[in-house]
């Protein structure tokens, strides 16, 4: 019964409520200028406090309310303040602080002006700076209308006909640049137009080619507007290009109104000037309007051309006793031709020179038998004698009873010759992602582990291949022309949705192991990169880009994707030294045995350190071992023999065992240099036995050469 009265008092109390301050809102939002408002509310009837920190302002404070709000009609100071709003009911207390920025302060502006005197149909360029602490919202620049001007990279700019802002056509024109901060604090600037009706000279903007430029190629890219409200008529030069070298003109050429594209008074110029050789160059860009006002200026340009032209098509129509070649490069060249009926005298061809017409070139067959399958060749050297061959290529002439039979016909490598599926070929592939035009393309094979690296190439178009295919041959296959040299590896690039044709500066990397060329005897040098095409190896320019611990890495230039050989040059090997008898005897009227050309600068060199080396070892034998009674043996034997590593006959004589030729160090340094490429112990035996060494002499510097290692 207790209890029951307990529970029935504790429902007669009134319900307690927790305090919370809730929806407080600063009007307007920070940074603030000027008078402000703070509004908030309680969930229950509360005195309220606000209290600026730090304490510029009087506090305030209300009673008894659920809704409050406090109005500040003098703002404090610029700066950051904190707002302690501070609630307290009959039960408890509670607070809470904001954050505010309090900015009364217009932003700093200042301008510049391309020209104070536009004419009415040109236009003027304004740059502004504008700053303020909390941040600018707007520059704009008025008239009796309003422009906005455009922040970029700091600067607020605008380019504009005055026109545009409400210029009259002639006399003069006020007007006002404003700038206003995050706070709505305005700054403004008063300018004055005055509108020239005389006539004013173009406006130049060279974009291309930048102050002093270096380009990678035998060309560079011209790209300007001109700003000009009366060009001269179509017939006439709208602007002049000049190009200077060594204070030589080489080119002037005229643009004309029809050559730019044209937006109102501004005028677009773009064009390539390309045929340029290695050098620096001056360029002149001059234009003029209709009343003969003339404005220039002038770029310096250093051409660095590195890259080989390209053939980009070519085609061949066949007749009886003549054909007709056509194509195009894509560069200015000069082209040269090689044909022949038989394909082994077609490197033996005189050249022909060929008509070129900027990038198109032509020439006639003449004289040819009928019925005849010919072979040719194209060359193509730039202006800075970057030079390339493409090739061979074959036609075959129409017979003399049927002129209508089309046997125009270029060999190419099949899709997919049918020797890929014998055995031992190792096939990998790597996937392709979309190839854009006119950028490098390096497409890496390391971890296929094949003898090619890496492939190199630009693309005339956009490509989009799904894969590439990579073979490896362990053996040239019999129906194809053999190789005269010696093969290192065989490979082919399968690419069915590449079109190499449009590929140019294809560069293919790959490595040869030294292990490899030690064992043939090859110098690194040797190694050289073949293609196969049209039943014939052409041999492709290579050059060692790398080297390490085991592996030479080379590059090749290709004109295009098919079968290569790695192959190396049988005259490029390096020959084993045969050793040579030197009679030493005790006579004072013997003669010293000539040593080769290569070894006198260095005579001086090796009698010094034998000196001290036998002086050391003597003086140390002698002291420390019973030497002596050595040494009044061998006394009594009046000669010896010893080896030079020059010499081809081999020794005729014992040598005392207990000692080794006084050119025993040559012998060694050859041993260590043979180790060092890889070349096996007993390969280094056999081969310097066959040149008359002895063979404890040999076991001797292999061991040395094994210890010192």
């Amino acid at each position: 019964m207790k209890n029951l009265c307990l529970f029935f008092l504790f429902l007669s109390l009134p319900l307690v409520t927790a305090l919370t301050i809730q929806n407080v809102v600063v009007n307007p939002s920070s940074p603030i200028k000027g008078l402000f408002i703070v509004s908030f509310s309680t969930d229950v009837t509360a005195n309220a406090t606000l209290i600026f920190n730090p304490n510029t302002l009087s506090s305030q404070t209300q009673s008894d309310l659920t809704s409050f709000t406090f109005s500040y009609s003098t703002p404090p100071l610029d700066g950051n303040y904190t707002l302690q709003i501070t609630a307290n009911s009959t039960i408890e207390g509670v607070q809470q602080a904001i954050s505010l920025i309090i900015d009364n302060t217009a932003p700093t502006l200042a301008y510049a002006l391309s020209t104070l005197t536009p004419q009415s149909t040109q236009f003027f360029e304004i740059n502004a700076t504008a700053t303020d602490p909390n941040g600018v919202s707007q520059v704009n620049l008025t008239g009796t209308r309003t422009q906005a001007l455009t922040l970029t990279n700091g600067r607020w700019t605008a380019q504009l006909l005055p026109s545009e802002v409400g210029c009259p056509s002639s006399g003069s024109c006020s007007l006002t640049l404003h700038a206003k901060d995050l706070a709505g604090n305005d700054q403004s600037q008063s300018i004055t137009l005055t509108l020239n009706t005389t006539s004013m000279p173009p406006q130049i903007n060279l974009q291309f080619p930048l102050p002093n430029a270096i380009q990678n190629n035998s060309y560079f890219l011209l790209q300007y507007t001109v700003n000009e409200s009366i060009p001269p008529t179509p017939t006439q030069s709208f602007c002049t290009l000049n190009l200077y070298r060594d204070n030589t003109i080489l080119r002037q050429i005229d643009h004309y109104l029809t050559n730019f594209t044209n937006q109102a008074v501004l005028h677009l110029f773009s064009q390539r000037v390309s045929g340029l050789k290695d050098g620096l160059y001056t360029m002149n860009l001059s234009c003029i309007n209709l009343n003969s006002a003339i404005s220039s200026l002038s770029r310096l340009i250093t051409i660095i051309d590195r890259t080989n032209p390209s053939l980009v098509s070519y085609t061949v129509d066949p007749f009886e006793q003549r054909a007709l070649l056509s194509g195009e490069t894509d560069e200015e060249t000069t082209v040269q031709l090689q044909y022949a009926s038989d394909l082994s005298m077609l490197s033996k061809a005189e050249y022909q020179s060929v008509t070129v017409t900027g990038k198109m070139f032509y020439y006639t067959f003449r004289n040819l038998n009928p019925k005849t399958n010919y072979y040719y060749q194209i060359t193509l050297q730039d202006y800075s004698n970057n030079r390339l061959a493409f090739g061979p290529y074959n036609f075959t002439t129409y017979s003399l009873e049927n002129t209508s039979a089309n046997q125009n016909v270029t060999l190419v490598p099949t899709s997919y010759p049918g020797y890929l599926d014998e055995p031992g070929v190792v096939h990998a592939t790597k996937e392709l992602s979309k190839i854009l035009a006119n950028t490098l393309q390096k497409i890496f094979l390391d971890e296929l582990n094949q003898s090619l690296t890496q492939i190199e190439f630009l693309s005339r178009e956009d490509q989009t291949p799904l894969e590439i295919d990579l073979y490896q041959l362990s053996k040239l296959p019999v129906s194809l022309t053999p190789l005269t040299q010696d093969t290192a590896a065989v490979f082919y690039i399968h690419h069915p949705s590449l079109d190499d044709k449009k590929l140019q500066d294809i560069r293919l990397q790959f490595k040869v192991l030294k292990n490899w060329l030690a064992q043939k005897e090859y110098t690194k040098e040797s190694i050289q990169l073949e293609r196969y095409e049209n039943d014939l190896w052409i041999e492709l320019p290579t050059q060692v880009i790398h080297e390490d611990t085991y592996t030479i890495t080379y590059q090749a230039n290709s004109p295009g994707l098919s079968l290569f050989a790695i192959t190396a040059n049988p005259n490029q090997k390096f020959t084993l030294p045969a050793p040579k008898l030197v009679v030493v005897s005790n006579s004072t009227n013997s003669a010293p045995t000539p040593l080769p050309s290569q070894e006198q600068s260095y005579l001086w060199l090796w009698i010094v350190l034998l000196f001290v080396i036998l002086f050391a070892l003597g003086t140390y034998l002698y002291l420390f071992t019973d030497f002596k009674n050595v040494l009044v043996r061998t006394k009594k034997q009046p000669h010896y023999a010893t080896l030079d590593l020059e010499t081809q006959a081999p020794p005729q004589e014992k040598v005392n065992t207990k000692e080794f030729p006084p050119n025993f160090d040559s012998l060694c340094s050859f041993v260590q240099r043979c180790v060092n490429q890889g070349l096996h112990e007993e390969k280094i035996k056999i081969g310097l036995a066959k040149k008359g060494w002895k063979l404890e002499y040999i076991e001797e510097a292999i061991r040395c050469c094994t210890k010192s290692k």
